[in-house]
């Protein structure tokens, strides 16, 4: 078991990283649209979307500093929670093109 101190520390940069990350993405971004010229909701779209995969990243974070992990089980702890949102994005998307195929 780790400090209190020590926790309180880690999550406190968690978070920091959480501000940082997502104003570097809306930066990038903002500057692929300039280039691009995006639609107004295709970009609402692409912010929800990355905003929402930093969180979830983060909440796994948060979990793995407070929830007790074993530093040893690590490893397994983050290749578990990505598999399954790669399968939850996987599914999402085949789900989205069987949806669309017929238009």
């Amino acid at each position: 078991m780790k400090p209190i101190h020590l926790q309180i520390l880690e999550t406190v940069i968690l978070l920091v990283l959480l501000l940082v990350g997502n104003m570097i993405f809306r930066t990038v971004l903002r500057r692929i649209d300039k280039r691009v010229q995006f639609a107004l909701e295709r970009k609402r779209i692409i912010f929800k979307i990355i905003h929402l995969f930093i969180v979830i990243l983060v909440i796994i974070g948060l979990i793995a500093i407070w929830g007790g992990i074993d530093p040893k089980q690590l490893f397994l702890f983050l290749t578990s929670a990505l598999t399954i949102l790669a399968v939850g994005f996987f599914l999402h998307n085949g789900l989205y093109y069987q949806i669309l195929q017929p238009v």
